[in-house]
């Protein structure tokens, strides 16, 4: 089935776009809740500043993709709000 429904007007034909998906907001991998200081690592996950800190600090590597991550490559983020 097309992403787009097509509508036929005298002789005129109006594409409907598809809907957008829902977006549910974005959460912490690590404590699942909404993100708090948004943080990313080298490998391109994103975390809570603290719980990201917290992690690499016992384990020293990304929670999610297992690569090695330091304090020093983390960067801060913004990510939009959808609330």
């Amino acid at each position: 089935m097309s992403k787009y429904r097509i509508f036929s007007f005298q002789d005129e034909t109006i594409r409907e776009a598809p809907e957008p998906a829902k977006v549910r907001g974005f959460k912490c991998p690590i404590c699942m809740a909404p993100f708090v200081e948004e943080t990313t690592t080298r490998c391109g996950h994103i975390f809570c500043k603290k719980c990201i800190e917290t992690a690499i600090t016992a384990h020293h590597i990304c929670p999610t993709c297992g690569k090695k991550v330091t304090h020093k490559a983390l960067v801060r983020v913004f990510l939009p709000n959808f609330n």
